[in-house]
């Protein structure tokens, strides 16, 4: 990872999973770490990350984990997403999901929900296969749409 200006900058991210490498790069990313000990770096400084699994507490979405793996479309395989730290609304976390080919890339989802996946703002439903979504539009207006998996696509089911 290199930090340009401080906490924000470029990363690439070296992955294997059975015997495949897997390359991903970031023109701006953060690591809540990194971000938190308020550190700047010099120009070109290379850190290298270890994975941190996702906590079984956090069953979707990590919030602590700079990019991790979790199964968030419901087709019992594993999805890479990179957590975009502070990067949501109100200082929460986005994320960026992407379906992973056993050919060594990564296909990212640019459909919704996956694109308004944020800590906090979501809940998933493996039962029913729904996404939730809350968000506002506004000081003190509450929204929410819920995402159903028909078809092997998600459809607007519910919106409030």
């Amino acid at each position: 990872m290199w930090l340009q200006y401080g906490e924000v900058g470029n990363a690439l991210f070296c992955l294997e999973k059975q015997g495949v490498q897997y390359y991903y790069f970031a023109e701006k990313w953060t690591d809540k770490i990194l971000y938190d000990k308020g550190n700047t770096y010099p120009h070109n400084t290379v850190i290298e990350l270890d994975y941190t699994a996702k906590l079984k507490s956090e069953e979707y979405l990590s919030d602590d984990s700079p990019f991790f793996f979790s199964d968030v479309d419901f087709d019992g395989e594993e999805e890479f997403i990179i957590n975009r730290y502070k990067s949501g609304s109100r200082d929460s976390n986005a994320y960026d999901v992407y379906d992973v080919s056993p050919y060594g890339y990564f296909i990212q989802k640019t459909e919704v929900p996956f694109t308004e996946l944020e800590n906090g703002q979501c809940k998933f439903d493996s039962e029913n296969k729904t996404i939730t979504v809350f968000g506002s539009n506004g000081w003190n207006n509450a929204i929410r749409h819920i995402y159903q998996l028909k078809d092997r696509k998600f459809e607007l089911v519910q919106s409030e």
